[in-house]
């Protein structure tokens, strides 16, 4: 294979040293005759004076089909039209356009469909490095895949730290038992109280605030026990009263990956229970060789991505809270109007629409809207509470 480097600045010495070590073709070009006599001295490549985007002087330099091409000078307008004409008038193989202007990155078809095959800009790949290091505090060295979607974060780990020579599903042990210091253990990992969690590992939205704690069960019949926590994104609060079904559907998957729960071929069942509710739930995961799927075709509104379904069997639902399904005792309640209280899985009490406001059902932006309706839904509340029902937190 052939590879021609335009531009013998640091960016092109470099790589045209780097590959010619590696027993590649190697031909650079520039400007430049004294900075390329210095790399030909220590190194066999071939050497061309030249502009990097004349014609006269790409066919000189042997561009041809079997020629990968990397144009990597200081202009960016230079190194375009390199391209450009290196696809055009020779057919290379392939082009590798450095750019330092974003701009040009995004607009990538409008410099001529196929004739920039690999964009790379070094400076914003420094730069981006820097913000991923500014926004994950103590960390080593972060690489990113699937298009950024992905984040693996090196650390380095003291010699005498809890976490070396540990297995990952025993670490939950290291949580303190007592609840406020693990409290304060959770909210410094995500990064609370603070509204952008800037020195955690929170998003700074409650969806991203939240904390399953999962443990091998020692109760007959059950696999693993689910904590979950809600950590609060600007005060310094962790609440562990309510449950998360979002949280509940990675259980099954973290349970079989960390050994607490053997996977099987095809499907794997895994028994939780909820501590914060008590309910008792089956997990049913897709294993094909048992090896945890991820991949699928199962599509959720509000979600963009399809993936792999979980199946969930609520085996202990009614009265997770008060033990009975019907808190009052009564199926229908008349309190100022209509109340029909229940609880599985959740508390909910239902009412007649016109106990609500005119659009009740309020999209996040109508924040006035959704004031009132808040009222509403508290004077709802303290009025089943008062009927000797329960306080529902």
């Amino acid at each position: 294979m052939n590879i021609l480097v335009l531009g013998a600045g640091k960016v092109g010495r470099n790589i045209a040293k780097n590959l010619a070590r590696q027993t590649f073709d190697v031909c650079i070009v520039d400007v430049d005759i004294e900075r390329l006599k210095s790399i030909q001295e220590d190194h066999d490549l071939a050497i061309v004076q030249g502009h990097a985007s004349s014609p006269e002087i790409l066919k000189k330099a042997g561009a041809n089909i079997e020629t990968v091409v990397l144009a990597v000078t200081n202009d960016d307008e230079v190194n375009i039209v390199a391209c450009q004409l290196a696809k055009k008038l020779f057919n290379v193989s392939k082009t590798i356009c450095r750019l330092s202007d974003y701009t040009y990155i995004e607009n990538l078809d409008a410099l001529g469909k196929d004739n920039i095959d690999v964009a790379i800009s070094p400076e914003l790949e420094v730069t981006q490095h820097i913000v991923d290091l500014i926004n994950h505090p103590g960390a080593e060295q972060i690489e990113s895949f699937a298009e950024g979607k992905v984040k693996l974060v090196s650390v380095k780990a003291k010699k005498d730290g809890k976490l070396v020579n540990r297995e990952l599903k025993s670490i939950k042990s290291d949580l303190p038992e007592d609840i406020e210091t693990r409290d304060k253990v959770l909210l410094a990992a995500m990064g609370s109280p603070d509204n952008r969690q800037i020195d955690g590992l929170g998003g700074a939205d409650p969806v991203k605030s939240k904390v399953a704690i999962v443990s091998k069960s020692d109760e007959a019949g059950v696999d693993v026990n689910y904590h979950f926590a809600q950590v609060k994104i600007d005060e310094p609060i962790v609440d562990t009263k309510p449950s998360c079904g979002n949280m509940l559907i990675g259980v099954g998957p973290f349970s079989i990956e960390r050994g607490l729960v053997e996977a099987q071929d095809g499907l794997t069942k895994v028994i939780i229970r909820d501590v914060n509710t008590g309910m008792k739930i089956e997990e049913t995961v897709r294993t094909p060789n048992k090896i945890v799927s991820y991949e699928g075709d199962l599509k959720i509104d509000g979600v963009p991505n399809p993936g792999s379904p979980v199946d969930l069997n609520f085996l202990e639902v009614i009265g997770s809270k008060t033990k009975k399904l019907f808190p009052t005792g009564n199926k229908i309640d008349k309190i100022n109007g209509i109340l029909q209280p229940h609880e599985v899985l959740n508390g909910l009490i239902v009412v007649q629409d016109e106990w609500l406001p005119e659009n009740g059902l309020m999209t996040p932006t109508l924040k006035v809207k959704r004031n009132e309706l808040a009222e509403r839904y508290q004077e709802i509340v303290q009025q089943h509470a008062e009927a000797k029902a329960v306080v529902w937190e």
